[in-house]
């Protein structure tokens, strides 16, 4: 299978938070990811190189990944709807 990764157009942020210490990283239009179905599963590396090297590796079982977006698109019921040429948050609805 051909892996490709891909710039990142917008950004990431990764928080893993530990009893002691957490770990973040960002990953902004400088870096890119890398994205497949693996077995019964999503596959998702982001990938920031230079001088601050970062490397995440995420992998969601399918059931797990189809709770998520069920619950991501319930809660945006909740927010206010984006503008389709900025991005941005309407501040109306």
């Amino acid at each position: 299978m051909k892996r490709s990764t891909h710039p990142i157009q917008d950004k990431a942020e990764v928080a893993i938070g530990f009893p002691d210490k957490v770990y973040m990283g960002s990953f902004m239009r400088s870096s890119t990811f890398e994205v497949r179905a693996e077995n019964d599963g999503l596959f998702i590396k982001l990938l920031r190189t230079g001088k601050d090297q970062r490397e995440v590796e995420v992998h969601l079982h399918q059931h797990l990944l189809a709770d998520i977006l069920e619950a991501w698109s319930e809660s945006l019921t909740e927010q206010p709807p984006m503008d389709k040429i900025t991005g941005t948050r309407c501040s109306t609805r």
